[in-house]
């Protein structure tokens, strides 16, 4: 009875250590571009998701034509592309040559992810966006 106890004690414990997998996620590539228009040559990008998620991270660098493929990141997993969902999209410009990071820029629209994806996103910065 006591090794049964054990067993079904163990098991429950392990059951609760389990991380949750990565959800479904969809395709999101696309290109970010300054003020002026030009493509933003170096960064990152990061789409937060509006309602849960906060346990994942759905991101990625910046390309030197500004292109971007976001993956999605929890713990040690990892996925090519977001869930489908509304996101806030901040944009974070590499540090410049004063070795100074600029503020994170957080574009004033959400995005929302399709179930099929977006795969000709043009994000661009806001006038002012330093």
């Amino acid at each position: 009875m006591r090794r049964t106890i054990g067993l079904i004690v163990v098991g429950l414990l392990l059951a609760g250590c389990t991380s949750k997998s990565l959800p479904k996620t969809a395709p999101v590539k696309g290109k970010v571009l300054d003020a002026k228009g030009n493509p933003l040559t170096a960064g990152s990008i990061r789409f937060e998701p509006k309602q849960g998620g906060a346990d994942m991270t759905v991101s990625s660098p910046i390309g030197s034509d500004g292109g971007f493929d976001l993956k999605t990141f929890r713990n040690k997993e990892q996925q090519n592309g977001a869930p489908p969902g509304d996101y806030t999209v901040i944009v974070q410009r590499a540090i410049s040559e004063g070795n100074q990071a600029p503020e994170p820029v957080t574009l004033p629209d959400p995005i929302t992810v399709p179930p099929e994806g977006k795969s000709d996103l043009t994000l661009k910065l806001p006038a002012g966006a330093r």
